[in-house]
């Protein structure tokens, strides 16, 4: 469904706001639809990515992409994928920023409030190479009515709990309903998951299965 088509819905189905003049504008709406899509896809981490990137000898931090908020898999060429693990750990083992080698592990730190994340690798490699990369990412705003979410079309109609929800919890009086806000929040979650606050997004990027070992023969 493109933007027109689920924001004629939404006022149909989910606001009953079909005469004009409306309680909920056109770019409102639209405004509604894309922080849908956005929340849905930080809840879900549904949409992917790849892409390849220059490993530059010396340099242990890469910045990524600011719709970049998860990162699934690096695998430098010739070598296989790295554990994750995260700057916390690291710093257990003791003065690693100025280890260097073959990279063994890598960590993410995506920037909650927008900016480039922030991809580290550990050891700091000494060559030059290149590494491929799997990430989960935000979605692209929608720019005009043709244009359709990200998401695949079986989720489309399910981003309008969200839109319906907020438009409800508005300061207006006239809009603000709570009982509908929430069984439309309850909806979407039910769908796309409880949202997490920042902290708990940073430990789901930081999950590791293995401990970090310090090695001396890096230095």
């Amino acid at each position: 469904m493109n933007r027109l088509s689920l924001r004629n819905r939404l006022r149909e189905a989910y606001l009953d706001d079909t005469a004009a003049p409306y309680l909920w504008g056109d770019e409102l709406l639209n405004q509604l639809i894309d922080e849908a899509q956005q929340e849905a896809v930080i809840r879900s981490r549904f949409l992917t990515g790849k892409m390849n990137e220059a490993i530059v000898a010396g340099e242990g931090e890469y910045l990524l992409p600011d719709n970049v908020i998860g990162i699934e898999r690096v695998k430098p060429d010739g070598l296989r994928p790295l554990s994750r693990t995260s700057i916390e750990e690291l710093d257990e083992t003791g003065r690693w920023e100025d280890r260097s080698g073959t990279p063994e592990y890598y960590c993410f730190e995506p920037k909650p409030f927008g900016g480039d994340g922030v991809l580290t690798l550990y050891p700091r490699p000494t060559g030059d190479s290149s590494m491929s990369l799997r990430f989960m990412r935000l979605p692209e705003p929608m720019a005009d009515d043709d244009d359709e979410p990200d998401l695949p079309v079986h989720l489309h109609l399910y981003l309008l709990d969200w839109a319906a929800y907020r438009a409800y919890t508005l300061r207006d009086s006239d809009a603000n309903n709570e009982g509908r806000a929430a069984k439309h929040e309850a909806a979407f979650t039910l769908v796309f998951g409880e949202r997490h606050d920042a902290k708990a997004l940073k430990q789901r990027n930081d999950y590791r299965p293995h401990r970090v070992r310090g090695n001396r023969d890096y230095f």
